[in-house]
Formats: C-alpha cells, structure tokens, sequence
C-alpha cells in the first residue's frame, strides 16, 4: 500500500519473510508476514552514486564531490574532504569506465568494509566537448588524457564500519611515474571481507598483477599471479 510501480526497482530478499527496497533516498525493510514497513537507512536528498549493501544496511554515497557513509544505526559520517567535480574526483568509475569499471564504490559482502576509488587528474589536459546543439555552439571542458600525455593517477581505500578507520591500500611500489599511472581493476573482497583482490594493468597494458591487500591496515599480501604480454 503507497507504493507505485517502479518503487520496488532493486528489491532484494534478506529472509523469508523480508526484503528491502531503495526509494527517495532511504533503504526501507518490509515485512510480509507482519506486514510493517520501516526505514533502515536514508541518506540526504542531494546524494549522488549511491551504493547500499543489503545485508547491513549500510549505504555509501557522494555528497558534494566527497564520500559519506550512513549505518543503519542512523550515524551519517563524512569521509574525505578534498572531492571537487574536476581534479580530485572521490566515488565514481575511473579509468575513462575501461577495464569493465561502471562504479567507484564496492562493499564486502558482510557490508562491514567499504573500498572506494579516489582519482587525481588535476595534472591531465583539458579537452574540449563542443555541443551543437544550443543556438551558438558551446564548449565544455573535461579532463581527458591523450596518448602519450599524462594520465590520472588512482588510488584505493578502505573504510571499517565496526572501528570508523580508513586505510589506503598500499598499491604503490615506489613515487615512481609509473606506479602512480598503474590502472586499478577488479575490487573484490574476500567472503570474509579482511582481504581486497586488485587487478594492477600499467599504462602499457602488457603486464597484469593479481594482489591481494590487508583491509585493516592496507598492505600488500601478496602477489597471486602475474600475466605478461609481448604485444
């Protein structure tokens, strides 16, 4: 009752008797067998990129270019400061969205860990996307980086509901031109969620690592593999 069609868009059983939907902005539990619906989590109305994980109730989202998070204990909590709409962009697909990337937020499956991609391309050129449609042509700027000119550079952290800690994940040898060009694919946490898998591809695209990292204190656990390419 009060519900439209399309309401239920993303509805996803977490019992029997249970399932949570997301509408307005606010992550909703219903009931079926008492028939009671009540809110688990909300987040502000201007909220953007919003990621929830049903299990815990706990939702990631941008707010003014930065991360927040909401708890289902009803904490809301910002996490970065630094996030502007052009150089530091917090949240979000990077990588220009290859490499089978369509988000910047990724949860453990318990909902207790959240990583999430921060991208730095105030050193890439602007380039310029000419609309035509308007009754003059009018031009806007956006960060593109263009072979052979400098590329973003991307890192990884890590946010832990249960201590309120963020690591970065420590996904840099070396400051060296090359390491911070590194493309960071693939985020996958463990089913426990105390390890995060990353897929490393430089800018050549002809050497991969598979690494796995610690999500309480960032460092690096090991390398599972590694691929090479001639070509």
């Amino acid at each position: 009752e009060g519900l439209n069609k399309g309401d239920l868009y993303g509805m996803e059983y977490i019992s029997d008797n249970e399932f949570m939907f997301i509408k307005n902005n606010k992550l909703y539990k219903y009931n079926l067998k008492n028939k009671t619906l009540s809110i688990v989590t909300s987040t502000d109305t201007n909220a953007e990129y919003i990621e929830t994980n049903y299990k815990s109730g706990n939702m990631a989202f941008i707010k003014d270019n930065n991360v927040f998070v909401s708890s289902s204990n009803g904490n809301q909590k910002q996490l970065t400061t630094d996030g502007d709409s052009i150089n530091i962009i917090y949240g979000q697909a990077v990588h220009r969205n290859e490499f089978g990337i369509n988000k910047g937020f990724f949860f453990a499956p318990s909902g207790d860990y959240l990583a999430y991609y921060r991208m730095d391309q105030s050193m890439v050129g602007d380039y310029p996307l000419v609309n035509t449609q308007t009754r003059e042509a009018t031009v806007k700027m956006i960060k593109y980086p263009m072979a052979g000119m400098k590329s973003h550079e991307v890192l990884v952290y890590v946010y832990d509901f249960k201590t309120g800690k963020t690591v970065m994940l420590q996904t840099r040898k070396d400051t060296s031109l090359s390491e911070r060009e590194m493309y960071l694919t693939n985020i996958t946490f463990s089913p426990n969620g105390k390890i995060v898998y990353i897929q490393k591809l430089n800018r050549l695209q002809n050497h991969l690592w598979l690494e796995s990292y610690d999500s309480e204190t960032g460092k690096l656990i090991k390398v599972l593999f590694e691929e090479t390419a001639s070509k």
